[in-house]
């Protein structure tokens, strides 16, 4: 019976993949946490495993599959979310190479579309293990 606005407010408390997963909760969870303003793809726990790979050969195999996940994860997310309403905040970090720039292209027309006030796009964040 809560109002959209403070679903969306609760849901602005957590983490992007968690707001995207309450909508399994019930049907009025559905659609809320795809009026978030805020959106930070945070790959930290994948980054942290990609610099813990000893093997080159097992290290590019991963990056190349979590690279494909990352960018599906942000592709799906941007394409339902509420493109009508602002975006007070795009972050996406993570090891992006050219293969990508389309990818990169769109994300950015969609962050402008939406009049984004705070954009971070790093393509090589500095998350490894001696960071915290």
């Amino acid at each position: 019976q809560l109002p959209d606005g403070i679903l969306v407010y609760i849901l602005s408390c957590l983490m992007l993949k968690e707001a995207a997963r309450t909508s399994v909760l019930s049907k009025r969870w559905i659609d809320p946490w795809r009026s978030m303003a805020c959106l930070d793809f945070d790959a930290l726990k994948v980054l942290k495993k990609m610099f813990s790979i000893p093997s080159w050969g097992r290290y590019a195999d991963f990056v190349r599959k979590e690279r494909r996940k990352y960018v599906e994860w942000v592709d799906k997310v941007l394409l339902q979310s509420d493109k009508s309403l602002a975006l007070d905040y795009l972050r996406v970090a993570f090891y992006l190479d050219n293969f990508y720039g389309n990818k990169i292209h769109k994300w950015l027309q969609h962050a402008f579309a939406r009049r984004v006030q705070w954009l971070e796009l790093n393509l090589f964040p500095d998350d490894g293990p001696s960071s915290s």
